[in-house]
């Protein structure tokens, strides 16, 4: 790639890290500006404006690059570390410096591959882990708790609702007065707001089904439609002295009867 190279730590144990400092500027300039081929390009005032030093201080560095060096550890051209071709200059260790990039560029996808590859197992696994939670939480029933032994638990159940497993359900009705969400919800059901009000109270006081309820509002709803239902065909059907359930009252009573 043009106008880009991976610096690696050994330039520092090599023998050009023994020369002039402007020697090693030019020499790093040249390695940034080579291109695919390990060519760069430039001309002799050029590369010394591109290295910020001097005319005379450049033709010293190319001298000096261009020189035969027995101790260097490329010994392709006698250790030469450039050529000079026309427009420019031949980078001797170029294709070595290339193909230990391409090994290093390798190893570092195959390692980002790796850890990608780590973190899907690991989400995996925790989806089948939640799903399993899940799946175990619907199977078996909570128990109701005991204000005496798990005050904490009791709580928490009075206030509303107990979360399991990512479940949450309600045991109780944590006040006499109906909430506003479900009153708004049962009059858009088409219950009347007495019946609706006399069923929260119904269940205020006889309590939600042991293992508890997940939609309180959805499901009392269907329980104070069923009920008005009732209490309309009693109040069609029943004459002289029979139970006349009127909307105050919760059609219990009705009911109750006939289970008698």
């Amino acid at each position: 790639m043009a106008g880009y190279t991976k610096l690696f730590g050994s330039i520092v144990h090599s023998t050009v890290w023994r020369e002039p400092t402007t020697t090693r500027i030019v020499w790093i300039t040249m390695l940034a500006l080579k291109d695919g081929r390990g060519d760069v390009h430039a001309s002799v005032p050029g590369l010394a404006d591109a290295a910020r030093v001097t005319r005379p201080e450049c033709e010293d560095a190319l001298e000096r690059l261009g020189a035969p060096d027995p101790d260097s550890s490329n010994k392709a051209e006698g250790g030469r570390r450039i050529i000079p071709i026309d427009g420019g200059w031949f980078v001797v260790s170029h294709q070595k410096y290339s193909r230990m990039l391409s090994i290093e560029e390798r190893r570092e996808r195959d390692a980002e591959r790796k850890r990608v590859q780590r973190a899907s197992a690991n989400v995996r696994d925790v989806t089948v882990v939640a799903e399993s939670l899940r799946s175990r939480s619907r199977s078996r029933s909570i128990p109701e708790p005991d204000p005496e032994s798990d005050p904490e638990r009791a709580r928490a159940t009075a206030a509303g609702s107990i979360i399991g497993c990512g479940i949450a359900r309600t045991y109780s009705l944590s006040s006499q007065e109906p909430s506003e969400e479900y009153i708004q919800a049962a009059l858009m059901a088409g219950v009347p707001r007495a019946q609706a009000e006399s069923t929260w109270v119904h269940y205020f006081g006889a309590g939600l089904p042991e293992r508890g309820v997940e939609r309180v509002t959805q499901w009392l709803v269907k329980r104070a439609k069923e009920r008005a239902a009732h209490v309309t065909k009693a109040e069609r059907g029943r004459k002289g002295d029979s139970v006349q359930p009127s909307l105050g009252k919760t059609g219990w009573e009705t009911l109750e009867g006939k289970k008698s």
